[in-house]
């Protein structure tokens, strides 16, 4: 997807250079030297020349991620505003019946409409946003300064013909007087900067800075649903009575199926269960001689091993004589206090 948006990239910055090149030849076709005069020429020139180069650009760095940065973003919007400008003047001379002195159609359409698209389509669709600055608004409103100041500077002592000496009657202030000249000026000031700053925020927004720097309201909507209403069915006298007569029905079957009993016949004695042992009594073990030695068999804490060996510890002893407590008689007592 790269790949191809990166070729109709670079295709689209190549025709655009030739179409503004082809319509900048024919503007010095059919005007001659006068042409340099005039503000599209201006515009076609600077375009032709943006669009190439930004062609050539554009093949170096086709192994950048797109979209690519605008080599020049103030050429970029130098079309764009220009253009418009100039779209717009075009219309006011056709609403007053002025004499337009540029190209006639289809050229005009070209230079008014064709240049100043095909340099806002490339900005739209292949320049990376957020490069214009604040202040690009009154570069792009010094460049057509500069046009006008060079314009009534050159008209008395540069040779032109056919009355090209001021191009828009405008700039013509001997003609309009002074006054009227800074109307326009003061008029096509308001429009540049418009324009410019109108696109400069666009191109802010676009590039998703707008979002770093205003908090929108987040709006939670909550939807509470209640629960639907249930309306009772309405029940007929006839659906009543036949209610009733199946709980009698019921209730005549119980009695009916119900077993008879008899005063003669005494309780059953259940028999006493056999009190089992509980855990607590130990089993006597034959061969032991006390309680205590019978219950240390049964500690649980030992294995049926350990449990064997002490068992036959216990057993093997007790048969032992050896083992057992020497009893001393009483004969032996008696002799022994005589001689004390």
């Amino acid at each position: 997807m790269a790949k191809i948006r990166f070729w109709f990239s670079v295709g689209y910055k190549l025709v655009a250079g030739i179409i503004s090149g082809v319509a900048l030849w024919a503007q010095f076709n059919n005007l001659g030297l006068n042409a340099w005069r005039l503000l599209e020429t201006w515009l076609l020139i600077v375009a032709t020349g943006y669009f190439l180069a930004a062609t050539v650009v554009e093949w170096f760095h086709r192994k950048a991620p797109m979209p690519h940065r605008s080599f020049c973003p103030l050429l970029q919007g130098t079309i764009i505003v220009v253009g418009i400008s100039l779209g717009c003047l075009r219309i006011a001379y056709a609403a007053n019946s002025l004499e337009w002195l540029g190209a006639r159609d289809p050229l005009g359409y070209v230079q008014l409409l064709a240049v100043p698209l095909l340099a806002l389509g490339d900005w739209l669709f292949f320049t990376k946003k957020g490069d214009w600055g604040l202040s690009y608004p009154w570069y792009w409103l010094g460049i057509i300064i500069s046009y006008c100041c060079i314009i009534l500077l050159t008209a008395e002592f540069l040779p032109s013909q056919n009355g090209w000496d001021y191009p828009y009657i405008f700039l013509n202030y001997s003609a309009i007087g002074i006054d009227n000249l800074l109307c326009w000026l003061l008029l096509i000031i308001v429009i540049v900067l418009a324009i410019g700053y109108v696109l400069m925020f666009g191109d802010f927004t676009l590039s998703g800075n707008l979002g770093r720097h205003v908090v929108m309201p987040r709006i939670k909507t909550i939807i509470i649903e209640e629960p639907a209403i249930v309306e009772p069915e309405a029940v007929t006298p006839a659906e009543v009575q036949r209610m009733q007569t199946n709980v009698k029905q019921e209730a005549d079957t119980k009695v009916a199926t119900k077993p008879s009993t008899s005063t003669s016949t005494k309780p059953k004695v259940t028999p006493k269960a056999k009190q089992q042992p509980s855990m607590d009594i130990i089993k006597p073990v034959e061969g032991f001689k006390d309680r205590k030695s019978a219950q240390k068999i049964h500690r649980t804490n030992k294995s049926k091993s350990e449990i064997i060996a002490d068992m036959r510890l216990q057993v093997s002893g007790n048969k032992n004589p050896k083992s057992r407590p020497r009893t001393v008689s009483r004969t032996n007592t008696t002799k022994s206090t005589k001689k004390s």
